[in-house]
């Protein structure tokens, strides 16, 4: 494994303005600019919450439109009855009583204005024109308005606001309109009681007209409150749905962003260590050459296939770089993190650290995530509470790795709302390596982050 020693001490500070904390601080001299790029400015957009994908806007609108429309036609035929029971003592009341077969026309055009009100969301103006039509029919055929005005009806005028607009609403409106006070001049009923002193047709048809436009207008104006309300929130819907969408490919494309960083890194170890394998066997080779006998072809063998691997490493390097620079330099390890630490305490953060049991044979995978997770933390840590005292401990147990951050303050909820995606990535690097992860509050009042990760180190894809 190559040694870090020679390398310039980590350059570590806080701003002082605002106390904002620039990530760069925890970069190792020497190192590509990926970690800045990746877990500081290009991941930590202000992005909204997911609880702001979580508001949903209740409708009071059922799936299916048959349900409502057999709700107001059992209602209507309740509507119908009731006003019949409230007049068995008048001419209306009597005929009713009388004609049976008058009921069961009434009932159909009822049925008619139910069937009528289940199409009312595929044919809009179709439907209420046979509502129109039939409560027209209604009207006359039982000689009383008020039985005619059916829920049915008065549903059907609410409708046709909501679901039609401009000249075409105005049209149809006016429409219902004249043909309601049309059906009152045909019919030329007297007038009722509480019009006790009008005796011309001429009296009613204006009271009518009256009140017609009072009850269409009403009618019209909830209509059209409805129909902004759902323009209004089919539009929230909209773009809270695009939110979330941009989110969740954002945060996609961070996991894939992180394993890309990841196997870079990996192949700079890799890279490395068969460099020293090379050499290892290019020196064995010429030490053993006096018995070429057996060692010689498989030497040769080794050093072809080691070749060939590196090769092919660089080869992926620079496909994963996308025109980076492919610098010779070694990726750091657990051995390296008290050189952060110091760089941090220098700084004037309260910091500790433990390090428990030997890691020089620990896989270079581990070691690498065990690094990145005590950065990305402290990073975390300097930037939303720099004047907390914070401890990391990084301990090897018999068949695992253990990293833990422990932030005595806290961070508040609105901080790790801005905190962009270093979390996830932190979690990415050590699902990757079939670890468990966890950052959250302790109970306390503060916050840790642990990371627990096998030390067999095998990538799970």
């Amino acid at each position: 494994m190559c040694s870090f020693e020679g390398r310039s001490c980590v350059k570590l500070g806080v701003q002082a303005a605002g106390n904002r904390f620039d990530s760069s601080i925890l970069r190792v001299p020497g190192e590509p600019d990926i970690e800045r790029s990746r877990m500081s400015v290009h991941f930590r957009q202000f992005l909204p919450s997911e609880q702001m994908y979580s508001v949903q806007i209740n409708r009071l609108t059922p799936s299916n439109p048959a349900i409502a429309a057999v709700v107001l036609g059992v209602l209507s035929v309740v509507w119908l009855f009731g006003i019949v029971a409230t007049k068995l003592a008048g001419d209306v009341g009597m005929r009713l009583l009388h004609s049976p077969s008058l009921i069961i026309q009434a009932l159909m055009l009822i049925v008619i204005l139910t069937f009528a009100a289940c199409l009312r969301r595929v044919f809009p103006v179709g439907s209420f024109l046979v509502a129109m039509v039939s409560t027209a029919g209604l009207t006359l055929l039982l000689d009383d308005r008020s039985m005619g005005l059916t829920p049915l009806y008065l549903f059907a005028i609410v409708t046709l606001a909501i679901r039609t607009q401009g000249m075409k609403l105005v049209l149809l409106t006016v429409l219902a309109m004249a043909t309601d006070v049309a059906v009152t001049a045909v019919r030329g009923l007297e007038p009722t009681k509480n019009l006790g002193e009008v005796h011309t047709p001429q009296h009613l048809i204006i009271v009518q007209i009256v009140n017609v436009l009072f009850t269409y207008g009403m009618l019209v104006a909830f209509g059209l409150v409805i129909a902004k309300f759902r323009t209004y929130s089919s539009t929230s819907s909209a773009a809270i749905e695009q939110l979330r969408q941009e989110h969740e490919a954002k945060l996609n494309d961070a996991i894939a962003s992180e394993r890309q960083n990841m196997a870079r890194e990996l192949h700079d170890v890799a890279a490395h260590h068969l460099t020293g394998m090379l050499i290892q066997t290019k020196s064995a080779n010429k030490v053993l050459a006096s018995h070429p006998d057996d060692v010689q072809a498989m030497l040769d063998g080794a050093i072809d296939q080691g070749q060939r691997a590196l090769d092919s490493l660089r080869q992926i390097v620079g496909i994963l770089r996308l025109g980076e620079g492919d610098p010779d330099y070694p990726q750091p390890m657990i051995a390296d993190i008290p050189e952060m630490i110091d760089g941090c305490r220098a700084a004037g953060s309260p910091l500790t650290f433990e390090l428990e049991g030997s890691f020089a044979e620990l896989d270079s995978a581990v070691q690498l995530s065990c690094y990145r997770i005590v950065q990305e933390a402290l990073s975390n840590a300097l930037r939303h509470a720099p004047t907390s005292p914070v401890h990391v401990n990084v301990r090897r147990d018999h068949a695992s790795v253990v990293v833990a951050i422990d932030n005595e303050d806290g961070i508040s909820t609105a901080a790790m709302r801005g905190q962009g995606f270093g979390i996830p990535g932190m979690r990415e690097r050590t699902t990757l390596l079939g670890g468990e992860f966890s950052a959250g509050p302790d109970g306390i009042g503060g916050w840790t982050v642990r990371a627990t990760m096998p030390i067999s180190g095998r990538i799970i894809a």
